[in-house]
């Protein structure tokens, strides 16, 4: 009949693991309590801990990916709040003015706004998506945790950002930002690391390295990462971010499967150098290299008040994302798909905010071009809402500007411009038209 009773016993968690402690009390007359339960995470903490989980998890990425570090790779833990505060510091390098541009080269795909922010897109997106990351610069790799324990989602960030040191030890990674290559070689090239990279998580998380404790932890951050509110980013932005992981996994798959890791290890002596040879391995294998396409400068030929924002290739994974805005997704990843290599330009007017465009494209085969074509005079249509005129040859569409399109073989060309006669400048400095055709 004691109104309180009050008892203590110790117990010591033989290590890291889920445990159930259940207590119930039972009176001298044998009648039982309900019990009570609770359920315990214990994880190991502090510096010392932190480096032998650490160690382990290393070693287990050497034993699984089959390369060894060549020099000491130190990690670091960041907070959140000292991410954003590195994100911020590593776009300092991207100016508002260079931001402004890029918007204004992806307004001409249809992609962006002109005036979208996208500095402040890509710090929202690095401060929500980034879990850890390997800087090419200084060699060091971080993982995010609020932490002083590493818990087994971080340990299983921990193994992908290792396996980035261990790339940039062996094949420089710094490649991938080498500004003298063409950005379907620094995709492509990002596609591959990334897809080491998700494939030696992949298999962490299949073999034996987890408790099967640790492991529902590690898939329960991902179900939750999944469904986590985050601020919806431009299309364009979220799959141009996505494709390194998503694309590069299934290309590392393929010749996982085909070679295992040597077949990897060859692809880095050889990368790949387009995103067609990523979203097509067997274009990899068949060392079906991009195509040169050149243009002619035309700032010049448009006249006082324009300048060249950009030159460079689209791809076929860029090009196919432009399809697929006007036409369903299955016809524009086909009529991407013949792409043998392309060039662009745009230009553009500060005075009155008016965008050229010029992309030159190469096709695999007539029958491609033929395929491209098809799509584009759709995608023109729906987008424009007009119905062609002929210029000189060339299938142009009026709207809020000006559309024009020409196939020749294995060629096609696209033009924008903010009326006929820009248009009209571009085609004959192109030396496009009827006796072309």
């Amino acid at each position: 009949d004691e109104p309180l009773v009050t008892g203590q016993t110790n117990w010591q968690p033989p290590g890291p693991g889920e445990f159930v402690l259940s207590a119930m009390a039972i009176n001298a007359r044998g009648v039982a309590s309900q019990p009570v339960t609770i359920t315990l995470t214990v994880v190991e903490s502090g510096a010392a801990a932190i480096a032998g989980i650490r160690a382990r998890v290393e070693a287990n990425v050497v034993m699984l990916r089959g390369l060894t570090p060549l020099a000491p790779i130190t990690p670091t833990l960041l907070s959140g709040v000292e991410l954003r505060a590195r994100i911020e510091e590593n776009l300092a390098e991207y100016t508002p003015e260079k931001a402004r541009d890029d918007a204004r080269v992806l307004s001409v795909f249809d992609f962006l706004s002109p005036d979208t922010d996208l500095r402040a897109i890509f710090t929202q997106a690095y401060g929500e998506q980034i879990a850890g990351f390997y800087d090419t610069e200084t060699g060091e790799f971080v993982v995010i945790s609020d932490d002083d324990v590493l818990d087994p989602s971080e340990q299983w960030i921990h193994a992908h950002e290792f396996v980035h040191a261990l790339q940039d030890q062996h094949y420089v990674l710094e490649q991938v930002e080498d500004e003298s290559l063409d950005s379907e070689a620094q995709i492509a090239l990002r596609a591959l690391a990334e897809g080491d990279a998700t494939l030696v998580q992949l298999l962490y998380l299949e073999g034996d390295y987890f408790t099967a404790t640790e492991r529902a932890a590690v898939e329960r951050y991902l179900r939750e990462s999944a469904t986590a509110e985050t601020v919806p980013l431009p299309a364009i932005v979220e799959q141009s971010l996505a494709f390194p992981y998503e694309a590069g996994f299934a290309f590392v798959l393929e010749l996982y499967r085909e070679g295992g890791y040597p077949a990897i290890d060859a692809a880095w002596r050889n990368p790949p150098r387009s995103t067609e040879q990523i979203l097509h391995p067997e274009r990899y294998r068949a060392q079906d290299w991009p195509q040169i396409v050149t243009l002619p400068p035309l700032t010049s030929t448009l006249g006082t008040g324009w300048r060249q924002l950009d030159e460079d290739i689209l791809g076929e994974f860029y090009l196919r994302e432009y399809l697929a805005q006007q036409v369903d997704r299955g016809r524009a990843e086909e009529a991407a798909a013949g792409w043998g290599g392309d060039r662009y330009a745009v230009y553009w007017r500060e005075s009155d905010g008016a965008a050229a465009m010029v992309l030159r494209a190469r096709w695999d085969t007539p029958g491609d071009a033929v395929t491209f074509s098809g799509t584009y005079f759709l995608y023109a249509g729906r987008l424009t809402g007009a119905t062609p005129v002929s210029v000189d040859g060339l299938a142009c569409w009026s709207a809020a500007d000006v559309i024009c399109f020409i196939h020749d073989g294995l060629e096609t060309v696209v033009l924008r411009a903010p009326d006929l006669a820009t248009a009209q400048l571009l085609i004959d400095a192109l030396a496009l038209g009827a006796a072309d055709a």
